[in-house]
């Protein structure tokens, strides 16, 4: 869902680029974490919509999965937790801490 969450995060995370700090050599996949929700974000107006929408239809689903990239959740659940730290790790730069 479209925030400025991100825009706080982004506050915080400055710290990971000091060159005292431990995580530099990873903090361009910090960053790309701390952004990735807001890559093509849906609305909150509209998520307010579906939302409200889903939840009181008859009979409401179980489980409500709104927005871009909440399929890949459902996945994660399903992977072992190694395959899954390993992916996450790959992609987002943070398996160079393990050098």
């Amino acid at each position: 869902m479209k925030s400025s969450i991100t825009e706080s995060a982004a506050r915080e995370i400055e710290r990971y680029r000091s060159e005292t700090s431990r995580y530099r050599r990873v903090y361009a996949g910090i960053e790309k974490r701390a952004y990735a929700s807001q890559n093509d974000p849906m609305p909150a107006q509209e998520f307010a919509r579906e939302l409200v929408t889903q939840a009181f239809a008859s009979p409401p689903p179980r489980v409500i999965l709104l927005g871009g990239g909440t399929d890949i959740l459902t996945r994660f659940g399903e992977m072992p937790v190694e395959q899954r730290d390993a992916m996450l790790a790959s992609n987002f730069g943070l398996d160079a801490l393990a050098d």
